[in-house]
């Protein structure tokens, strides 16, 4: 059994504090909810197949939502390091049960369950403290001959004059929201919220995400969509079975 990471520990504590208060703004977040319909459009299975996911960080549960809307016989384990973020999953994802299980995991040590047909994950798998490499190695090892890993996630950007154009769309968007929950999940959560001043720098840059897809047996990668700092990876697990 791994080891408490001191790391996670501190992620987990810092997701309980936001989880309230993420589940209010996700809606806001343009660029994230866009990733999740394309998402939800790139999985490569029919409105009725059977096939099992797993969303990692699920969060309050939005992507899972969309999923198990459009397809009714998915099987989906939706986990994250917060019982907290579970626990506004829980409640989004009720009417779905008994199809959606919940799961509390520190990715970066483990991941449960498997084998999975896809695996997803939006914005659980950003900062260079998440050591990414291994991360991805792990969900490799949980997909089955042929299945498929969904990652949208926040990139760093390419050059200090587009960052600073990133971080000035971002501050105009911030700028629509209520100040008081802005201010609540500043004070929270500056060292992951993507409202932290150094979120974007903290990120891995494209090139690195197609590098750990490649050293992690996956047959293909991609990022095939992106906009501002938002960026939708797909990579495909080839014919054969990897373990850990």
């Amino acid at each position: 059994m791994p080891s408490p990471d001191p790391d996670g520990e501190a992620i987990r504590d810092i997701y309980d504090a936001l989880a309230e208060d993420y589940n209010l703004l996700l809606p806001h977040l343009s660029d994230l909810i866009e990733s999740y319909s394309v998402i939800v459009e790139l999985i490569p299975h029919e409105h009725d197949d059977r096939f099992r996911v797993i969303d990692i960080g699920i969060g309050p549960g939005l992507l899972s939502e969309m999923i198990a809307d459009t397809f009714p016989n998915a099987h989906i384990t939706g986990v994250d390091i917060s019982l907290q973020m579970l626990e506004c999953a829980k409640r989004r994802l009720e009417r779905f049960r008994p199809r959606v299980e919940l799961l509390q995991a520190d990715v970066t040590q483990s991941i449960p369950g498997g084998p999975y047909h896809v695996a997803v994950s939006a914005n659980a798998l950003v900062y260079r403290n998440m050591r990414l490499a291994d991360c991805y190695k792990r969900i490799r090892s949980k997909l089955v001959p042929g299945g498929v890993f969904l990652n949208s996630t926040l990139i760093a950007a390419e050059n200090p004059e587009i960052e600073d154009a990133i971080t000035r769309s971002i501050s105009s968007r911030r700028a629509a929201l209520d100040p008081n929950l802005v201010k609540r999940l500043q004070e929270k959560g500056s060292r992951v919220s993507t409202f932290g001043d150094n979120s974007l720098a903290a990120a891995y840059r494209c090139e690195e995400h197609l590098e750990f897809f490649n050293k992690s047996s996956f047959d293909s990668a991609a990022m095939i969509w992106r906009h501002r700092s938002q960026a939708l990876f797909f990579a495909a697990a080839g014919t054969s079975q990897i373990h850990a």
